[in-house]
């Protein structure tokens, strides 16, 4: 998700993400398994900290009336 987001605010577009629409799964690290809803929450942190809006679909549609 990441590479296009940059590529998208390259061009000047704003970005709003859906979180409620979006999904991830288990991925290996170093000790065991990292779970999807940390790394779900993470993700969305990283992104949402200078990139773009994080919110519900609700939320979104409600903003886009």
């Amino acid at each position: 998700m990441r590479a296009p987001l940059r590529a998208a605010l390259d061009f000047g577009h704003e970005i709003s993400i859906a979180a409620d629409a979006c999904a991830t799964r288990d991925l290996p690290g170093i000790g065991g398994a990292i779970p999807a809803d940390v790394i779900h929450r993470a993700t969305l942190a990283a992104l949402g900290d200078h990139h773009a809006l994080i919110a519900d679909v609700a939320e979104l549609v409600q903003n886009q009336a």
